[in-house]
């Protein structure tokens, strides 16, 4: 199935299911986001592309800090969010259809204001925002996402409408773009890792997931290189 016949698709759900009353609200002041209390962010990708995330989830939760942060993160980047107090709970999500109604559910029980996409499989992603009930669905579209129109097929699903960007902005400085243009200041461009310490197992674990033997003097420098917050 090509991408665009899925955003039709997708697009066509979204619809029917508006037959409900539910409609993403749309941005229009700062106002409409002063008050969030319960947030997703999603970042169901890769470690890199988690890391570049991590300038604007700092940036959301210096805004929010009372908030209740759900993280929605592909499992193999659990060991980057596990017991890290800057969210509630932590969600795990390959970005596929197949575990997307496992996830709507757990999302539900959270009473959403918003869902932030960072970097998230469309359109499954808003698929999954929407049937959370979020009133504010705020989307980072990549690029490849407009499928080569000059705009994103689904951007009446979403609070803010994607702005078709080439390849000249760095990732990081794009998302400091959109959350800025809601009224989210961005105070810094520095990746970090939400997790303050990971013990001795743990860093066991991360051995095995980055496939590289762990001598007991790396084991050392790790701990020491995971004390965090920690900047790059």
């Amino acid at each position: 199935m090509s991408k665009l016949l899925k955003q039709k698709l997708a697009a066509l759900f979204i619809t029917a299911y508006r037959l409900t009353g539910f409609r993403v609200k749309k941005y229009q002041q700062p106002s409409d986001i002063s008050d969030l209390k319960n947030i997703a962010i999603f970042s169901t990708t890769a470690l890199g592309d988690f890391l570049l995330n991590t300038p604007a989830i700092a940036a959301i939760r210096k805004r929010y800090p009372d908030a209740n942060i759900t993280m929605v993160v592909h499992q193999r980047n659990a060991l980057l969010v596990e017991g890290s107090d800057m969210f509630r709970d932590v969600l795990y999500w390959d970005g596929k259809l197949n575990g997307l109604l496992k996830l709507v559910k757990a999302l539900r029980l959270r009473h959403l204001d918003a869902v932030f996409l960072l970097h998230s499989r469309a359109p499954y992603d808003i698929v999954s925002a929407t049937l959370a009930n979020s009133e504010i669905i705020v989307k980072d579209v990549y690029y490849n996402d407009y499928l080569g129109r000059p705009t994103f097929y689904l951007n009446s699903f979403l609070s803010v409408p994607g702005h078709k960007r080439f390849n000249d902005v760095h990732l990081i400085h794009k998302k400091a773009e959109l959350l800025e243009s809601i009224g989210i200041s961005f105070p810094s461009v520095e990746m970090m890792i939400p997790v303050e310490y990971i013990p001795e197992k743990k860093i066991e674990k991360l051995s095995e997931f980055i496939q590289v033997p762990l001598q007991q003097s790396d084991a050392g420098r790790l701990s020491h290189l995971l004390l965090l917050p920690h900047k790059f």
